[in-house]
């Protein structure tokens, strides 16, 4: 998407470098040439460009900058990393590292819905089911948001306490359960266009967008 495009390209810029909390103005600046300059480039009607001129540049620039403000010091380590198990795929939208920590950051254009939310988690149970990944910890899963409601931060854990990491768990180990049965007994099928799986209780889960007959 727009906004993701625009991250994705900062990020992939500064790959392999030191994000450093004294540069955030610097990087503020960066970002607001990125918006700008895609913003005037894309097919948006003008009415659309205030809009998310209005909506979201703020969140853009401050992007680098609400990030270091948390994390401090951090490496841009890889930017759309696609992540596969099994039985779940996905891709995270931003990895970073800190000294020995692996910190995965999701992009979203409003804070998601917290009913919705262990996206970020099954990219964690990937990870640390797969020999060659890195393991990662529920305490380094965030998400930015580069729009505000009332009370939210851009920048936020996927797990605020340990309480609600074990609501969330259990979610997820019931859904993947559930999931894996359907694979097993063959009532799981590719979703024939966008539709069918919409609004389906398990598009959280479902990386590749199956539906349940």
């Amino acid at each position: 998407t727009f906004l993701h495009g625009i991250a994705e390209s900062f990020f992939t810029s500064h790959l392999g470098q030191v994000l450093e909390k004294d540069k955030s103005a610097e990087y503020a600046r960066e970002l607001e040439e990125l918006f700008d300059r895609a913003l005037e480039e894309s097919d948006y009607t003008s009415y659309m460009k205030e809009h998310i001129r209005s909506a979201y540049r703020e969140g853009v620039t401050g992007l680098a900058a609400n990030i270091l403000a948390e994390l401090d010091d951090v490496e841009s380590a890889g930017c759309e990393v696609d992540i596969h198990s099994s039985l779940l795929n996905g891709r995270a939208d931003a990895v970073l590292k800190k000294d020995d920590r692996i910190i995965i950051i999701d992009f979203k254009k409003s804070p998601p819905q917290s009913n919705a939310r262990y996206q970020l988690l099954i990219y964690k149970r990937i990870m640390d089911e797969n020999a060659g990944m890195e393991v990662v910890d529920a305490s380094d899963l965030y998400y930015y948001s580069f729009s505000l409601t009332t009370g939210r931060a851009h920048f936020f854990k996927e797990c605020q306490n340990e309480k609600k990491l074990e609501q969330l768990e259990a979610r997820l180990d019931e859904d993947l359960e559930k999931i894996g049965t359907g694979y097993a007994e063959g009532i799981w099928t590719p979703a024939a266009d966008y539709d069918n799986c919409r609004d389906c209780s398990f598009r959280s889960v479902c990386r590749q967008r199956y539906f349940v007959k």
